[in-house]
């Protein structure tokens, strides 16, 4: 996949791209309308045991105070809110779609704790300012989804264009840019628009290396606040650095946040041990 064809061949083969679970799709889709029919959302999520279970397995962890406390899904909801849950179901069912094909060297476990540090991150940051946090942390999670498709549907352009970013030293988007005229921000921004997430999602993952002001010239939105989420993640890699972390991050996004960098090092313990409990929840 090259140039234009890229674009061309990927907008086609998007639609053979796994659906994920009714019961994720309607619960978004029933937030968005701010049509909340708890009892319907129940339904539905109980109608997919295993995500069911594994959806109770996330609400149980430390990660939000309920260990024990929360029986049925209908608990779930009732203590953790219907946003929320709807969170958690992404999460489990994001899990559950994608199989890395061994072949490619994708390295899966730095993938995940990295999607799971920007997802707490973005919801941590958007507690600051007035933005959904739930929201937030599902974008968060999603926002290099794009890495995904490749390794699991492309696994021969993914082998190239990681083959490339060891050989050039080019980070993982130039290299997808260069080999295959695209990178996982576009791809993964498709793919959220295939599974009928908001717009702000789609741009917010679009956008997440290159954000943009709003149209008043703003940078208190989604987009920003994924950016700067993901930035701080990288804080937590192995040899990140917090001062490395905010000159990756764009100037005005970083003023934005009014944050000092002793601020950004207590939230960044903070998300260490919740990407612990969380991790660990995810693993059970």
């Amino acid at each position: 996949m090259t140039g234009n064809l890229a674009l061309e061949v990927m907008t086609r083969r998007m639609a053979d791209l796994p659906a994920l679970p009714k019961a994720v799709t309607e619960v978004s889709r029933a937030l968005q309308r701010d049509d909340l029919s708890t009892t319907r959302c129940v339904e539905l999520i109980e109608t997919d045991p295993a995500l069911a279970a594994a959806t109770l397995k996330l609400a149980n962890s430390p990660l939000y105070g309920l260990s024990g406390r929360i029986g049925s899904i209908n608990d779930a909801v009732r203590m953790l809110g219907l946003r929320a849950v709807s969170g958690l179901l992404t999460t489990v069912a994001l899990r559950r779609a994608f199989r890395i094909d061994p072949k490619v060297n994708f390295k899966a476990s730095e993938y995940w704790r990295h999607a799971f540090a920007t997802a707490l991150l973005a919801r941590s940051l958007a507690r600051r300012g007035d933005l959904d946090h739930n929201e937030a942390f599902v974008t968060g999670l999603m926002h290099d989804v794009g890495q995904l498709v490749l390794a699991t549907y492309y696994p021969v352009e993914a082998g190239k264009a990681i083959a490339l970013a060891q050989e050039e030293d080019l980070s993982a988007l130039a290299a997808e840019t260069k080999s295959m005229g695209m990178g996982h921000p576009q791809i993964g921004a498709m793919l959220v628009k295939h599974w009928y997430f908001p717009v702000r999602i789609e741009v917010a993952i679009a956008q997440h290396h290159e954000p943009q002001p709003s149209a008043q010239g703003r940078w208190d939105h989604l987009g920003a606040v994924i950016h700067a989420a993901e930035a701080l993640a990288h804080a937590l890699d192995a040899g990140g650095t917090l001062k490395a972390a905010i000159a990756a991050m764009h100037p005005p996004i970083w003023r934005e946040l009014a944050m000092s960098e002793d601020e950004a090092q207590t939230l960044l313990k903070d998300i260490e041990q919740s990407l612990k409990e969380f991790s660990a929840a995810m693993s059970a």
